[in-house]
């Protein structure tokens, strides 16, 4: 297989996006809200602080979840063949497969975390005035930034091209399809 590019992202850069991102989606979804329902989604207490704190906790380890959700069902990987875990020298948690997926499987799998874990729990918020789940709402569409930036990357390649997630960096290799490869998951 002919390698066609590599997708690799610079932490620093994607940590900055993420930040103005979480800081836009907070403004909008708060703003929003209080347009709507011309009120204040919530009253803080430290309860709530310490809720919101543990809330986010758990939605960053189902965001990494979902990663492997998506791996699963759009690009048919055993659970045997992932891995989830943390780089605590980069700071980032992830997910990754032990399979090669096609282009459009790889983009379906870095999507479904921020619909999940982001919009969701965003519209749930703005729906039932619940500020906690508007907060983290966006705190989880900010911290999505990384999936998105590569997402966006991938679109410049076939849809049938087939790609590598690196286990080590976040990073992507993207190949031309190999015709004698039946199927559409290919072996490390």
């Amino acid at each position: 297989m002919k390698l066609l590019g590599v997708v690799e992202l610079s932490l620093e850069r994607v940590g900055k996006q993420s930040l103005t991102v979480t800081i836009a989606s907070l403004l909008f979804l708060f703003s929003l809200h209080t347009l709507l329902v011309r009120a204040w989604p919530f009253h803080c207490k430290w309860t709530d602080l310490l809720l919101g704190i543990g809330a986010y906790v758990v939605l960053i380890i189902l965001h990494e979840i979902f990663h492997l959700i998506g791996f699963f069902i759009f690009g048919r990987v055993r659970w045997s063949e992932m891995e989830m875990g943390i780089r605590w020298d980069l700071g980032v948690a992830y997910a990754t497969p032990k399979k090669w997926l096609t282009n459009r499987q790889m983009k379906r799998a870095l999507l479904l975390p921020l619909l999940m874990t982001g919009i969701i729990p965003a519209l749930y918020g703005l729906l039932t005035s619940n500020g906690l789940f508007l907060t983290t709402g966006a705190l989880l569409i900010g911290g999505a930034v990384g999936d998105l930036v590569m997402y966006w990357q991938l679109r410049s390649f076939p849809e049938e091209a087939v790609v590598r997630d690196d286990p080590e960096f976040p990073r992507l290799f993207v190949y031309s399809p190999h015709s004698s490869n039946e199927g559409n998951t290919y072996d490390l």
